[in-house]
């Protein structure tokens, strides 16, 4: 079942797929330089596309679109150093799946892995704040210190999503589909375009 929490489009826990319907509407905004190239480009998760971008300027504008699992995060971005984040929404052509791509500017590359391990911890712990959701980990191998974890919601909306540290940025990419989705994307394809992106970004 997909649902609206908070003014995020939820199809599973975990997986916040925008402030409006996935596949509806168009609206874009211009993203913040040197974090456009950030998220993901067309078909780098297979079979979607950009179809909405935000690029909110301070914490508490960034709070209200950013998946943070029910928690408000704008008093935490601020003592790390928010200096900039984009959200992008991806589309297919299937109206029953939606994907996302987060890239978040902090101070400090101490400051980005603090804000992962406490996202950890905030999607480990969504299903008490949200009954009858389950997430559940999974490793992800190929992205240092990456965390990974599936998500499920009592109308049986699913999802798959990729979190990670590199440098001063904190990356979420994640895919989320309804109840009866046929050939829904697959955890490796999910997997597949967070390293992808992990490889283009990554500074030695």
């Amino acid at each position: 079942m997909i649902q609206f929490v908070r003014g995020r489009l939820v199809f599973p826990v975990g997986l916040a797929l925008g402030a409006a319907c996935v596949g509806g509407g168009h609206a874009s905004f211009a993203a913040a330089p040197l974090l456009s190239h950030r998220v993901l480009a067309a078909n780098e998760l297979p079979g979607f596309v950009p179809d909405r971008v935000q690029t909110p300027g301070d914490p508490v504008a960034w709070a209200k679109i950013a998946p943070g699992a029910l928690v408000n995060v704008a008093a935490r971005l601020q003592s790390e150093g928010f200096s900039g984040a984009v959200r992008e929404d991806l589309k297919a052509s299937k109206s029953d799946r939606g994907a996302l791509s987060i890239v978040v500017r902090l101070r400090s590359r101490a400051a980005a892995t603090r804000e992962l391990g406490l996202q950890r911890r905030d999607y480990a712990s969504e299903s008490r704040r949200l009954h009858g959701h389950t997430t559940t980990p999974f490793p992800v191998r190929s992205i240092p210190g990456a965390y990974g974890f599936t998500a499920s919601d009592p109308g049986g909306g699913s999802g798959v999503n990729v979190i990670f540290a590199d440098g001063r940025f904190v990356y979420h990419v994640g895919a989320g589909w309804s109840a009866g989705a046929s050939d829904p994307p697959t955890k490796q394809a999910i997997v597949s375009a967070a390293h992808h992106l992990y490889t283009r970004v990554h500074a030695p």
